[in-house]
């Protein structure tokens, strides 16, 4: 629309327009320097974001003092704020898609949309020159039996995530710990985290995880 725009209005004298490409260029440094954003109005039941939190929590063996990682599977329904949190013992994509059948099961329902935050589990990037990522085979059959489909987000920040979402959450932000435990903290068994989390979610957006 904006090339458009800009075709329509007449060149300064003795000199033409830009070509496309220049004329995005230009276009993407402005919005980059001067910080700008648009607003995105979110359709209920339209897109349910999903991806691993960053630090994972842990499992500690109570007799052999064994630590165990536990990944932080979270999904997150931009407008209304909802959010699940489920623990997983790999990243693996069986614990993905569980992690997911379990997520609809707590919102009674399917999303027309989910949206991975360039997760390896959902997606790879195309090529290295490009920032768009192809959905994995495996992760678009599986949406597929659930009559949905995976649109990846952006490899650069997104900035639509619903605020206040756990999801993009990549600094030493509390909420990326369900368990409450923090990045030294530990618990014995996989139920506990799930429990735990629930009290913690809770808090964030009237959601609770459920239990094995």
């Amino acid at each position: 629309m904006l090339w458009a725009q800009y075709l329509q209005v007449d060149a300064p004298a003795g000199r033409s327009h830009y070509g496309y490409e220049r004329f995005c260029q230009i276009v993407a440094e402005h919005v980059r320097v001067n910080d700008l954003t648009a607003p995105i109005q979110h359709v209920p039941g339209h897109t349910m974001q999903v991806d691993w939190a960053g630090t994972r929590m842990q499992i500690v063996d109570p007799v052999s003092g064994q630590v165990t990682p536990v990944s932080v599977f979270v999904a997150s329904l931009p407008y209304s704020g909802l959010v699940f949190a489920y623990g997983c013992l790999d990243e693996k994509f069986p614990a993905w898609a569980d992690a997911h059948r379990r997520a609809f099961e707590y919102i009674e329902g399917v999303t027309l949309l989910v949206v991975p935050d360039n997760a390896s589990t959902a997606s790879n990037q195309i090529s290295k020159s490009e920032r768009a990522r192809d959905v994995n085979s495996s992760y678009a059959q599986f949406l597929e039996h659930y009559r949905t489909a995976a649109v990846p987000t952006r490899s650069a920040a997104p900035r639509d995530y619903p605020e206040g979402s756990v999801i993009p959450s990549r600094g030493r932000d509390r909420r990326r710990d369900p368990g409450g435990t923090g990045d030294r903290g530990g618990i014995s068994s996989p139920r506990p985290c799930n429990r735990n989390g629930a009290s913690t979610t809770h808090e964030l957006s009237g959601c609770a995880c459920l239990e094995e």
